[in-house]
């Protein structure tokens, strides 16, 4: 991943244009993770974060976490639409309010926290969620 010198500038100076200079094979095995990932998502309910994200970041760090959020955004809508009518719909309100306030924390930490230190972060936290 390499920033283009040339971008406009975003908050704190950060340049928003990124270009990727990934293999041939880098980007088949990124694909590769993702669909495995979307087909336990699909069939267990979750699957594309904890299983993807940790093996994308050892791709290329840029994948985590916007499109982590895409591609479990995209998946989750396909599972809803197919499953809707057994959506307990009066559930939803409890878990939109634990998504606003794990965003909240997790905004905070991405304005705080240097790159390194996120990947250190990012490292420790996949640790206490497998043991």
């Amino acid at each position: 991943m390499r920033a283009d010198p040339g971008a406009v500038g975003g908050p704190h100076g950060v340049n928003v244009a990124v270009e990727f200079t990934l293999t041939c094979i880098e980007w088949l095995a990124a694909t590769i993770v993702v669909a495995t990932a979307t087909l336990l998502q699909a069939s267990i309910g979750f699957g594309v974060a904890l299983v993807a994200a940790p093996l994308l970041y050892l791709i290329d760090p840029a994948f985590v976490p916007a499109p982590m959020i895409v591609a479990a955004s995209a998946a989750s809508a396909l599972v809803y639409a197919r499953e809707r009518r057994a959506v307990d719909h009066a559930e939803i309100g409890r878990v939109l309010a634990g998504v606003v306030v794990g965003t909240a924390a997790a905004a905070v930490v991405l304005r705080n926290v240097t790159g390194e230190a996120l990947g250190v972060l990012f490292g420790a936290l996949v640790l206490v969620a497998v043991g």
